[in-house]
């Protein structure tokens, strides 16, 4: 089931639009009617008003309720709340910050960020998200030992895959940047902020399209140019400088994930340390987060992959990438 498309309500008048579980989670009380599909007919799950626990959805999901929806009028009214509350919480970082507030955060970002797929032109939304990642920045660098902490609670959250890989690499982002001594803090910004929207052009293929091992020969040819389609969707429409749209432009330059067959590394090119930082934490996130056809791999098990890839080529880079990843994620 196409998770951006619109179905027809039970009436056969109203349209019907997806909503995640994790976006349902964000709310005390269901803020509309929910439904839910069973022997192709929709049927009112939770009605508006009622008590949103994680032990009732945990209830319907046993049920095999795996999808919900909202009548296509009133999701306008949830991804404004979601979208509030991503801006409210990220703020919140900068006075009495608490871990529970990042996790939070995090949340919201990938919810945002599926809208954000859905709907790439929405200014508001990109907005929503290019300013909450700047809130968020400061809290990551200043709290570097959190970071495993918010790893493993954000992959818990199960967001789609394009949305975990894209948020949790930007997170190595800041890690990687702020232990490598190399940056100043407003520069760390700059990286997180790029690193988040940098796959913005996948939103030229509905989101679960992702989910399938083998992507047509046209669906291919699409996703090859989501790097470039990500810089022409931002352009001019958020305050990000010409260097680091050239980071989204190549930040495949390093080849896309080594796990699929049709990889090709690049050969004697000399890249900035800015554009590799960007490139390896994506193929590192792409590796670590489960898909419906494979299991995420281990982080450990990951970064042994990535030294076959880059160690020899980028010992210095391959070294800072390490360090990082065992002082806060690999202590024993």
């Amino acid at each position: 089931m196409e998770i951006n498309k619109i179905h027809p309500g039970p009436s056969g008048k109203d349209d019907l639009s997806p909503l995640s579980v994790q976006e349902l989670l964000t709310f005390k009380e269901a803020p509309c009617s929910i439904y839910g599909l069973n022997n192709k007919e929709y049927n009112v799950l939770i009605k508006k008003n009622e008590p949103l626990k994680t032990e009732l959805l945990k209830n319907l999901i046993r049920q095999g309720h795996l999808s919900f929806f909202v009548l296509s009028k009133e999701k306008s009214s949830v991804i404004k709340h979601n979208q509030k509350m991503l801006l409210e919480t990220s703020r919140a970082l900068s006075s009495g910050a608490s871990l529970k507030k990042s996790l939070a955060c995090f949340n919201f970002l990938a919810i945002n960020m599926g809208h954000l797929h859905a709907d790439p032109q929405n200014d508001d939304l990109l907005t929503s998200e290019y300013q909450s990642a700047k809130n968020l920045a400061p809290f990551l660098m200043n709290n570097l030992s959190l970071h495993g902490e918010i790893y493993q609670n954000f992959i818990n959250q199960r967001h789609p895959f394009i949305l975990s890989a894209t948020i949790i690499s930007s997170l190595f982002v800041v890690g990687i940047a702020k232990t490598s001594c190399q940056f100043s803090d407003k520069d760390i910004e700059h990286l997180f902020v790029t690193s988040i929207l940098k796959d913005i052009g996948m939103s030229c293929l509905p989101l679960e399209k992702y989910n399938s091992e083998n992507l047509s020969k046209e669906d291919q040819a699409l996703f090859s140019r989501h790097a470039k389609h990500s810089v022409e969707t931002i352009k001019g429409r958020v305050p990000l400088k010409e260097q680091h749209l050239n980071i989204i432009q190549h930040h495949h330059i390093l080849g896309l994930s080594p796990l699929r067959k049709s990889n090709t590394a690049t050969q004697g090119l000399i890249i900035g340390f800015e554009t590799f930082l960007i490139g390896i934490t994506d193929i590192i996130g792409g590796i670590i987060v489960e898909r419906p056809f494979r299991k995420g791999i281990p982080l450990a098990e990951s970064l042994s992959i990535i030294k076959n890839l880059i160690a020899d080529k980028y010992p210095q880079e391959f070294k800072i990438v390490v360090s990082y990843f065992k002082k806060f994620f690999l202590k024993k």
